[in-house]
């Protein structure tokens, strides 16, 4: 078996070389597409990319779950285990002030080391080696010992509702393990992210000219003090994380500050990094009061707050209830529009190792441990207990910015990463 895996290993590693300005073509391509979310629609690229696998004599499955939100799944050899699944977005972020790039941001040009043009990083990069992985197989007429899907979604910008969310909850995508192509600089493997807990505070009161408030109950009064409450009792609290996952955690902070140290907050760096273990708080928009004489009769609040691991949205909305009853201010009414868990996939799961050991051969280093603050669409699969860990090309200071570019090197290498794990998976 091990000979027999090392000459496919050998046979993939060869093809992705001898096709590698192809593989960089190909990335060219889609990173001129334009595929800016919002608005979301990538009705141009999923047919391209529909096309180009065809071509290499897979089919593709396409599925539009809203008006230009197009999904494709592809997939090779016989259902059952082992089952991994290839994912990857084809939204981006808007360019934005065109006058502030130095090229135009879908040029997807080659320029000394590096590809350009928005999505280079996030994430066209990993989504075209992805591809190339996966047409790896057909091509050289490999029949693997198990099932492989291939899947991009259109929405992961915009919080993946008609793409990875209705894969595994409507289409049932889910598999032993998912490999995701977020950029990662190829030194890292992102293992997890915090959870989301937005909540909505809205307070009434009784209008009153504004020379004699005590006639009248100010709304915003009452919001302030409930959005001290708040941010008293949950602002930076550091919460334990659970054991088999602490340690990548620890490491996990010292990367996220290196992080902000490269973005250029070196005085920062040391609070960003301890995120990963605390409760962040922002009150992000408040509205109340018509006029500057009048006692605000109405007042509404929206606070959002990353959780980390180890606390939930219920254990916080458990707190809040009794924060709102402890202060005398049951009348304030509250809704939380959108609520996800702290989750991440431990370094000893199965896939982790797999990617980290092709990662030391393909790259020379062994990938650490990273995890961030906000969310991706591997959220999904992780809640339908599938494990799920991003690799790919680019970097995340690069993402979303004015000129946007990334190694072109990093795009073979990770191309070589990917067909060097989807081999060894399915054959342990």
């Amino acid at each position: 078996m091990k000979s027999e895996v090392k000459e496919l290993k050998t046979r993939a590693l060869s093809y992705i070389d001898k096709r590698r300005d192809e593989i960089i073509k190909l990335c060219s391509k889609l990173i001129q597409i334009p595929s800016e979310n919002p608005p979301g629609d990538v009705t141009e690229i999923a047919s391209f990319i529909k096309d180009y696998i065809e071509e290499h004599g897979v089919k593709v499955d396409s599925y539009e779950t809203d008006r230009g939100r197009v999904n494709l799944i592809s997939e090779i050899g016989e259902k059952g285990p082992p089952h991994l699944i290839l994912n990857g977005h084809m939204d981006v972020v808007p360019a934005g002030n065109r006058s502030r790039w130095d090229f135009p941001p879908y040029c997807g040009e080659i320029k000394g080391d590096e590809i350009l043009g928005r999505g280079s990083s996030d994430m066209k990069g990993g989504l075209a080696g992805l591809i190339s992985a996966f047409i790896a197989f057909p091509d050289l007429e490999i029949e693997l010992p198990g099932f492989l899907t291939f899947t991009a979604v259109p929405d992961e910008e915009t919080g993946g509702q008609y793409g990875a969310r209705w894969l595994v909850e409507e289409k049932g995508v889910i598999g032993d393990a998912c490999l995701l192509g977020e950029p990662t600089d190829l030194t890292k493997a992102w293992l997890g992210e915090k959870g989301v807990f937005w909540i909505i505070f809205e307070a009434r009161g009784k209008p009153a000219h504004g020379s004699v408030p005590v006639l009248g109950e100010n709304a915003i009064m009452k919001i302030d003090e409930i959005v001290s409450l708040i941010r008293k009792e949950f602002e930076m609290k550091e919460v334990r994380a659970p054991s088999d996952v602490a340690d990548d955690i620890r490491v996990g902070k010292d990367v996220l500050s290196e992080m902000a140290e490269k973005m250029g907050y070196p005085e920062k760096a040391g609070e960003v990094g301890r995120l990963l273990d605390r409760i962040s708080v922002n009150v992000g928009v408040i509205k109340g009061g018509t006029k500057v004489n009048i006692v605000p009769e109405a007042c509404i609040v929206e606070i959002d707050m990353r959780l980390p691991f180890g606390i939930t949205p219920d254990d916080v909305e458990g707190r809040v209830k009794q924060l709102l009853v402890e202060a005398g201010l049951t009348d304030i009414k509250y809704e939380v529009p959108v609520s996800s868990n702290p989750n991440y996939t431990p370094s000893r799961e199965m896939i982790v190792k797999i990617l980290s050991d092709n990662v030391k051969r393909e790259v020379g280093i062994t990938p650490r441990p990273y995890f961030s603050t906000a969310g991706t669409d591997a959220r999904f699969f992780r809640m339908r207990g599938v494990p799920s860990v991003h690799y790919g090309m680019g970097s995340l200071v690069k993402a979303h910015s004015y000129n946007e570019a990334a190694p072109i090197e990093d795009l073979i290498k990770e191309t070589r990463v990917y067909v060097a794990t989807i081999i060894d998976f399915m054959y342990t």
